[in-house]
C-alpha cells in the first residue's frame, strides 16, 4: 500500500522538523551556556548567554521552555557579575514566557519567582522578595507536596532571605522545617542537609545567641564530616564559626586547633596564595596576641601582608590592616624600629585611601607616634 501526501501534509512535516532542529539548536546554545557560566572571566560567557536569551525570546512561543531557561541563564551570568538590574530584566522575561506558556499557577512559575526574589534580595527589596517567595512556596507545596524537596529548597532560600533582611527570628522556623524535609529524603549524612544546618545555627546565633547555637553548629559540622570528610572546604564556614564560638568561651587552644584545619584545608585545597588563606593567617595573628604568643602572631602576620601584598597589591586597606597588625605584634616584643616601619606603611596607605583626616588614619598617626616616642625614650 503507498502513502500519499498532500502538499498540506508535507508543508506541515517540514515544519515540524524545522520546529524540531530550532528547539534543539536553543537547548545546545543552553547548555553551551550553562559549562561557559563556570568561568564567567571568559569573554566568549556573555556572548554565548546573550545569543541564547536572545534566539529564545524571537522563539518563546514555539519553545518556551527552553526559550525561557536561556533568559535565567543569561540573569544568572549578570547576577554573578552583580549587574542586578540586568539580572532581574531577564528573570522577568523568563517569568513572561512561562506565565504565558503556562499559566499563573503551574509549577514552572515558582522557579522564576525565586530567580526573582533572589535578585531583589541583592538590590535590597527585601520585603518585595518575601512576598514572591510566599508565592513560589505556595506553588510547589501545591504541585509537589508539602514535604517535598523542592519545597525544602523554596524554604531554605525563603529562610535565607529573612536572614539577609535581618529577620533571624523569622529565618529559623523556616530552616527547621526544610531541614526536617531535606533529612527525612536525604539521611543525616548529606551535604544539603549540614547546609541547612549551618544556616539555622546562625539565624539561631543572631536571634538567640551563640549557646543555643553552638550545638547546632557542631550538629553541621559532623553532617559535613560523614557527607564530605574531614578536610572538605564545605567544612571551612562551620569551622570558621565554631572558632569564634570558642574564642568567645575563652577556650583558646580549642580555637586555635578550629582555625588550623581551617589553613591547612584553604592552603591544600584553595592555594596557598588565597585571600581567605590571608584571612585565616589573621585570625590566627590575633589569637596568638591573645595568648601572648608574639612572635607567633609576628610570623602568622607577616604571612597576612605576604598574601594580601601579592593578590590586591600596596594601595589596599586590607594590605595596610596587615601591617598595623604586624606592627604591634613587633611592638609588643620591643622590635620598636621595625615596629615604626610597618606603621609608616599602614599610615601611609590609609591615608592615600581615606584621606588625612579620616579617622582611621588619625588613629593610625596617634599610634606612629607614640612608638615613636616610646623608641625614644628607651633609645
Amino acid at each position: 500500500m503507498k502513502v500519499r501526501f498532500t502538499r498540506f501534509s508535507l508543508l506541515l512535516l517540514l515544519l515540524c522538523g524545522a520546529t524540531t532542529a530550532s528547539a534543539a539548536a536553543l537547548t545546545a546554545l543552553n547548555e553551551s551556556c550553562h559549562k561557559a557560566l563556570k568561568n564567567l572571566k571568559a569573554p566568549q560567557t556573555l556572548h554565548i548567554c546573550t545569543q541564547a536569551a536572545t534566539q529564545g525570546w524571537q522563539e518563546k512561543g514555539q519553545h518556551p521552555k527552553p526559550a525561557a531557561q536561556a533568559q535565567d541563564n543569561l540573569g544568572d551570568y549578570y547576577l554573578a557579575t552583580r549587574k542586578i538590574q540586568k539580572a532581574e530584566e531577564f528573570y522577568r522575561r523568563a517569568y513572561a514566557i512561562r506565565r504565558n506558556a503556562y499559566g499563573a499557577e503551574s509549577a514552572e512559575l515558582a522557579q522564576s519567582l525565586t530567580k526573582i526574589a533572589s535578585s531583589l534580595t541583592h538590590s535590597g527589596r527585601h520585603p518585595d522578595a518575601e512576598t514572591l517567595m510566599l508565592r513560589a512556596l505556595y506553588l510547589k507545596e501545591i504541585h509537589f507536596g508539602k514535604n517535598s524537596t523542592e519545597v525544602a529548597n523554596s524554604l531554605h532560600l525563603f529562610g535565607t532571605i529573612k536572614l539577609v533582611a535581618n529577620k533571624p527570628e523569622e529565618a529559623a522556623p523556616l530552616f527547621r522545617r526544610a531541614l526536617d524535609i531535606r533529612k527525612k529524603h536525604l539521611g543525616t549524612k548529606s551535604a544539603t542537609v549540614a547546609n541547612t544546618q549551618q544556616a539555622l545555627a546562625i539565624s539561631v546565633q543572631r536571634a538567640k545567641g551563640d549557646k543555643e547555637a553552638e550545638p547546632i553548629f557542631w550538629q553541621a559540622h559532623d553532617t559535613f564530616v560523614a557527607a564530605a570528610g574531614k578536610d572538605s572546604v564545605l567544612l571551612l564556614a562551620t569551622l570558621d564559626s565554631l572558632a569564634e564560638l570558642l574564642a568567645k568561651k575563652g577556650k583558646l587552644k580549642d580555637t586555635e586547633i578550629m582555625l588550623q584545619r581551617a589553613l591547612t584545608i584553604r592552603t591544600e585545597k584553595l592555594g596557598s596564595q588565597h585571600l581567605t588563606v590571608a584571612q585565616t593567617y589573621n585570625k590566627l595573628g590575633l589569637l596568638y596576641i591573645g595568648r601572648k604568643n608574639y612572635r607567633r602572631a609576628e610570623s602568622a602576620f607577616h604571612q597576612t601582608m605576604v598574601i594580601r601584598k601579592k593578590a590586591l597589591g600596596t594601595n589596599n586597606l586590607l594590605y595596610a590592616d596587615a601591617a598595623n597588625n604586624l606592627a604591634i605584634a613587633l611592638h609588643l616584643q620591643g622590635l620598636c624600629e621595625e615596629a615604626i616601619q610597618m606603621q609608616k606603611i599602614a599610615c601611609k596607605t590609609t591615608e592615600q585611601i581615606l584621606g588625612v583626616e579620616h579617622k582611621l588614619t588619625k588613629r593610625r598617626r596617634q599610634s606612629l607616634l607614640k612608638t615613636q616616642q616610646c623608641k625614644a625614650t628607651s633609645g
